[in-house]
């Protein structure tokens, strides 16, 4: 810049000014979404990041939910994150987290589907359908669950015909609960049609002299 002109030579301009600029960090947009796993760590997919700048992506680390729970869904979202390069020139240092609570950074834990199968189970015969759930049975559905900590606490399994029969009797299960809320599954519920009823010993009494080989008395019928 110069001065022009017949009286320019009578005026001196001022020094430039030194201009001091500020990039400031732009604030990313952050969700999640996994399935039910027994776990608040967020991982690979499960959060979505949006930079708002053209292609720019980032990675992320250290990523974990509030509550581990479907039942939460409402008030879950991510606790911790930390940002990273990503691709087509995602700088970390280019961007900040928003604050972290449910309206900025929500999270949605998808109940898990699971099938749940009854083992094969015996009962002695009693003329009823009911079966008594064993700690064996317990052990084998929970096994089905897939998630650690995670434990059918009660099952209800019946039959469906009350005669004996040996791996040829149908269940039913009925109902289950799990320990850490049910909420946290679709259960799909499965019997089996290879369960046995045994038949339950007689006790014939009034007969003495019972040689070691039981025979019936003359006239005997039943």
């Amino acid at each position: 810049l110069a001065l022009d002109g017949a009286d320019g030579g009578k005026y001196q301009l001022p020094a430039a000014p030194t201009l001091a600029g500020q990039i400031r960090p732009k604030t990313v947009t952050l969700s999640a979404t996994k399935t039910y796993d027994g776990s608040t760590a967020l991982t690979g997919s499960q959060v979505a990041i949006g930079t708002g700048v053209g292609s720019e992506t980032l990675t992320y680390s250290g990523a974990t939910a509030s509550s581990r729970n479907v039942a939460d869904n409402a008030s879950n979202f991510i606790s911790a994150i930390t940002l990273g390069n990503g691709s087509n020139g995602g700088l970390a240092s280019n961007y900040q987290l928003p604050t972290l609570n449910n309206t900025n950074a929500p999270v949605t834990i998808d109940p898990k589907s699971v099938v749940l199968a009854a083992a094969n189970v015996s009962k002695i015969y009693d003329a009823t359908l009911n079966y008594a759930t064993t700690a064996d049975n317990l052990a084998a559905l929970s096994s089905q669950l897939g998630v650690s900590g995670d434990a059918v606490t009660a099952a209800t399994i019946a039959y469906t015909d009350r005669n004996a029969g040996t791996g040829n009797r149908t269940v039913t299960l009925d109902a289950v609960t799990i320990n850490n809320g049910n909420d946290n599954y679709i259960l799909t519920l499965q019997g089996n049609n290879t369960s046995t009823i045994t038949p339950k010993a007689l006790s014939l009494l009034g007969i003495t002299g019972v040689p070691s080989e039981l025979t019936k008395p003359a006239g005997f019928t039943g």
